[in-house]
């Protein structure tokens, strides 16, 4: 979003100094020296050996952003659109060519350069006061000049300064919320040194995200190769505290860059290619290094390094702005075993952003009276003795506690049902890896025995006499809702409802609808397979297929049975002013009142209390309405759809039952009985989500209740801020009215907000932060193989590009380059993936691509000749893949 601006300059602090040095005694403000800059004096700070230097301040600088915002083309600026900012900003730089260096700048320069010694070549940079700090890094989007002289130190001081106006600072400032309209900007002057290897560094593996492994990418000569993807460079990955080198990749460095002495650099070709950059002992060194970074920031951390007559240099540091952080609670410590999780909000419900604080409150009730319900005591409080684990807005499983009860290829074929890209990572994980020493695994197993030995009658039945089974569910079903509704009405606090509320669910979800679910979605899928051969396992999996009794699935038919009752199509607001005016159809206003009473409760993102339910807003149901209406005079409608498998269900049966025939009676009798299981109970799984669903909106309509009268009050600004607060910050709230409600929220979304940020949070990690994901298969016929450096997976039409201006990138289509360096950055905004030629997962295109969240495979033979603009590719930059999807577009240009 763009966010607009004035003429005027903010005011600057005129005592405030126009020079920094580093090493230096005087600690600076990032506000006036920048991420960078004040990086590299933390570093001096902690004796790091970083090079001396300098750095220009923001003040330093604001005489010539004075100048700019004088001229003609900033007026320009101001009035262009998005789509004139490039013109404009070239005609900014082009106003910045004639600055010049007033009396009191030029006097500052010279007395700074004095502290460096003479003959001393530089390294010349910018320093953004929003670049490199946390959720930022710029990636490389402003100029830096390398091998400077004294003579030229003013130009290079200008060249970097003018790159504050570049496009690509624009588009990334934009992207990123801040303000385009007040340029700041800072400049480092620093010792270069002429390495004869330099490279880049990683705290934890960008590609896996494991937080004890230190990823090094090293060439010959200055580190400007690596960084802007000009070679393939070397590739090191080391255990942070074993320093065990893991993995070594050698790339082919054909290309270095060095420094002249005279000044400035050129580009050799290099011999070295096949020969390792580094010594096993430079990477422990290294590796040393960048944990020695990271520990003193306290974070995951990039750096720029290089290694000159044997010394090495730390050149630059900043945080990794595309990773993804695990709760504290999660963690084991470096070199302890680890544990294992499924996030179960993203397999199990689809949900891939974060629930509202509320909402992770609430659900941790829940899961408190479950774990109570089944076991007789509450093992969800603690990660070390739990299943299901609730923390800021997310449902983890403890897979490790789960493999302790149950081996590993059972677990992997019971979780193939709701997650078959998670099943397939842990299949693949070594038997006994993650298997948790659990002290409670046998209590727990106890329990559960125990609670169905109780419930051996109803098990029986449910088996045996399907419709006295119905019949207890029905009942028990009535009279929860009938509770819930009780309970509604009744004066209790929000805790005390929810406590009550969450008791009566547990109490119908554990009796009934744990023996049934588990009987017709574990047990009884489970010997079928083992009673028939694997040729038969597709027919079993049918046997799954358009079941009775699903309410999500009726509520759907429902919705296309409701769409029936009226005249013929009407748009969203033709019928939410029919309904208004009760002019539609009689027995539509019935049946919507009535699907609104039985379903109203439901809605998207349903499991979390703070999102709308379909009776706050009932346009989206209109919408799907709408939808159906217009493909009227289609007779492959819902329920035809429904009909022909439950159809395809039943012969899955009597083809199964053929083949039983040959095995004997027992045989046969025992598929009968399973199949009946199956076909009469597996579709209540979607009941007792149901069923908590609507104990969520009778708490979430009391919570809107309680958040008026605090807005009311003036401690809230809208009633939906309630839901940035617990239950235990509501009822602390109600007894203190000096609480400030806005800390508490802000505290409370402070992780989760930072997971929401995060383009695709795994299914499958470990407690240091690995993610576990199926193995890459080989490139097959037609594909090509690269290195995975960016996961996840793209389809769009390729746009080979060999510089950046060469021809327009359109939104979703596949950017495909030899490489790319900071000036392709606003390219990655339309980009549906990147495909490069040269790069490892260090370089900027690998950097921008992770922090854009779009996948990209580098080190692709042939990649800018291979495939026609046009060729939709799918780009699977988790296996490092790129094939091709379907036909050229026949317009493409």
């Amino acid at each position: 979003m763009i966010m607009s601006g004035d003429k005027d300059s903010p005011s600057r602090d005129d005592k405030a100094p126009l020079v920094y040095h580093f090493p230096g005694p005087v600690e600076a403000p990032i506000a006036e020296v920048g991420g960078k800059a004040f990086g590299l004096m933390e570093l001096c700070r902690a004796r790091l050996p970083v090079p001396s230097g300098f750095v220009l301040t923001v003040r330093f600088f604001q005489p010539w952003i004075d100048a700019i915002k004088s001229t003609s083309a900033w007026d320009g600026f101001l009035r262009s659109s998005e789509w004139e900012h490039a013109t404009a900003c070239q005609a900014l730089k082009a106003a910045a060519e004639d600055l010049t260096l007033d009396t009191e700048q030029a006097e500052a320069l010279v007395h700074a350069l004095k502290a460096l010694a003479p003959g001393t070549l530089f390294a010349v940079r910018s320093s953004s006061p929003e670049e490199d700090i946390e959720g930022t890094s710029f990636a490389g989007g402003y100029e830096t000049v390398l091998g400077v002289t004294r003579e030229h130190m003013a130009d290079s001081i200008k060249r970097a300064f003018a790159s504050c106006l570049d496009h690509r600072i624009v588009v990334y400032k934009a992207q990123h919320g801040f303000d385009i309209y007040d340029p700041r900007i800072a400049v480092i002057v620093q010792a270069q040194v002429d390495s004869d290897v330099a490279g880049v560094g990683f705290s934890l593996n960008p590609v896996t995200n494991d937080f004890d492994e230190t990823v090094l990418s090293a060439s010959w000569g200055l580190g400007e190769s690596v960084v802007a993807g000009q070679v393939t460079p070397d590739t090191y990955i080391v255990d942070k505290h074993t320093l065990e080198i893991k993995e070594r990749r050698i790339g082919n460095k054909a290309t270095a860059i060095r420094l002249l002495s005279s000044g400035g650099t050129e580009e050799r070709r290099e011999d070295r290619t096949d020969i390792p950059a580094l010594s096993d002992e430079d990477a422990v060194q290294l590796t040393r290094l960048t944990t020695a970074v990271e520990k003193h920031f306290g974070k995951p951390m990039d750096i720029e390094w290089a290694i000159a007559g044997g010394a090495v240099y730390l050149l630059q540091a900043r945080p990794i702005t595309a990773y993804v952080p695990v709760a504290p609670e999660l963690l084991t410590a470096p070199g302890q075993p680890r544990r294992l999780y499924l996030d179960a909000t993203i397999s199990a419900q689809a949900l891939y952003k974060p629930l509202s604080p509320m909402g992770t409150s609430v659900l941790q009730t829940f899961v408190k009276y479950m774990a109570t319900r089944l076991t007789g005591r509450d093992y969800s409080a603690n990660i070390d003795t739990t299943l299901a684990y609730v923390r800021y807005g997310r449902i983890y499983l403890n897979v490790s506690n789960a493999l302790s009860m149950l081996k590993k290829d059972k677990l992997a074929r019971a979780l193939t049902h709701i997650d078959p890209v998670a099943a397939a990572a842990l299949d693949q994980v070594p038997e006994g890896m993650y298997r948790a020493r659990s002290q409670v695994s046998g209590g727990f197993k106890l329990s559960m025995l125990a609670m169905y030995l109780r419930r051996l009658p109803f098990i029986v039945e449910v088996a045996l006499f399907p419709g006295n089974a119905h019949q207890q569910i029905g009942q028990a079903r009535e009279e929860h809702l009938k509770e819930l509704r009780r309970l509604a009405e009744l004066d209790m606090s929000v805790s005390e409802l929810a406590r009550e509320i969450f008791d009566r669910t547990a109490n119908l979800a554990v009796p009934y609808f744990a023996p049934i679910i588990m009987l017709s979605k574990v047990i009884a899928p489970l010997r079928l397979r083992h009673i028939f051969p694997e040729s038969a396992h597709e027919l079993v999996a049918s046997l799954d297929r358009s079941l009775p009794n699903n309410v999500t699935v009726q509520m759907g038919l429902e919705l296309n049975r409701l769409a029936k009752r009226l005249p013929g199509p009407l748009s969203v607001t033709e019928l939410e002013q029919g309904i208004e005016s009760r002019t539609l159809p009689g027995d539509f206003l019935e049946g919507w009142s009535h699907f609104l009473d039985t379903y109203g409760h439901r809605g998207p993102g349903e499991l979390d209390i703070a999102s709308p339910r379909y009776r706050d807003n009932p346009g989206m149901l209109l919408q799907q309405i709408a939808q159906v209406l217009d493909s009227s005079g289609v007779t492959d409608d819902a329920e035809a759809r429904f009909q022909r498998s439950q159809a395809a269900r039943r012969q899955a049966y009597l083809t199964l039952r053929g083949i039983a025939r040959h095995k004997g009676w027992l045989v046969r009798k025992e598929l009968d009985i399973l199949y009946r299981i199956i076909e009469n109970f597996a579709g209540y799984r979607e009941t007792p989500k149901y069923h908590v669903v609507f104990a969520l909106d009778v708490l979430r309509r009391r919570l809107l209740k309680e958040a008026l009268a605090l807005v009311k009050a003036g401690r809230l600004e809208a009633p939906e801020q309630v839901f940035d607060l617990t239950l235990d910050n509501l009822e602390d709230a109600l007894a203190d009215a000096t609480l400030d409600l806005s800390s508490l929220a802000k505290a409370n979304r402070a992780f989760s907000d930072r997971l929401a940020q995060v383009p695709e949070l795994p299914r499958l990690f470990d407690s240091r932060g690995r993610i576990l994901r199926p193995r890459p298969r080989p490139a097959g016929k037609g594909e090509a193989a690269g290195t995975a450096v960016s996961p996840g997976v793209a389809t769009g039409p390729a746009k080979t590009l060999h510089s950046c201006d060469e021809k327009p990138l359109l939104k979703g289509e596949v950017l495909i380059a030899r490489a790319t360096d900071p000036g392709w950055t606003p390219l990655f905004v339309n980009a549906a993936a990147v495909v490069l030629e040269v790069g490892g997962m260090l370089q900027h295109g690998a950097l921008v691509a992770r922090e854009y969240g779009i996948p990209c495979v580098t080190g692709v033979t042939n990649a800018t000749s291979r495939w026609d603009d046009g060729t939709v590719l799918e780009v699977d930059g988790t296996a490092g893949i790129v094939r091709i999807a379907s036909a050229a577009r026949p317009d493409a240009g």
